[in-house]
């Protein structure tokens, strides 16, 4: 089975900031080329830690939110506009921007019901262990087993994303 991860990518225009509320490139559902959508797993160039929610029912819950948010039409990517996410949600019909920080922050709010704070890929990881919701396993390789709802941080700045299809746990 093949791992798919979500995350907000680039906007519309494949920059960081600037780009329109929405996403312009979405053309199908589920979405593998939009501004936030899906992908196959891949081992990133920075190497990625793994922050796995310590509740199961959590997981698959944030694993059912980033699916919704990927295949969302109204969830763009910006940096500039990366909170507009946090008003309206992962069910949006609004237009709205994101990055793959805020966009995680969003899906762990909505499925803990709790904010975890703002964060960026920098420190993202020491904010999610604060929560005490969260494991983190420190390094990915060949054997580790991705599941379903693990957040994937690069272990320096640059990228994150939620496991979307994964092992079940």
């Amino acid at each position: 089975m093949a791992v798919i991860i979500g995350s907000a990518r680039s906007d519309e225009n494949k920059k960081y900031s600037g780009g329109k509320k929405g996403d312009q490139r979405q053309t199908s559902t589920p979405d593998y080329i939009g501004e936030v959508s899906l992908q196959n797993f891949y081992i990133h160039s920075k190497g990625w830690v793994i922050v796995r929610p310590r509740d199961k029912n959590v997981a698959k819950v944030m694993a059912a939110l980033m699916h919704t948010a990927c295949n969302n039409k109204y969830i763009g990517y910006s940096q500039s506009n990366r909170y507009s996410i946090l008003e309206h949600g992962v069910n949006s019909v609004t237009p709205v921007n994101c990055d793959c920080s805020s966009l995680v922050r969003e899906v762990i709010k909505e499925a803990t019901l709790k904010d975890p704070g703002d964060f960026n890929t920098s420190n993202e990881v020491e904010k999610l262990l604060e929560t005490k919701m969260f494991d983190a396993i420190p390094y990915y390789n060949f054997i580790t087993k991705l599941y379903e709802g693990d957040v994937l941080v690069t272990k320096t700045k640059g990228h994150t994303a939620i496991v979307v299809f994964g092992n079940t746990r």
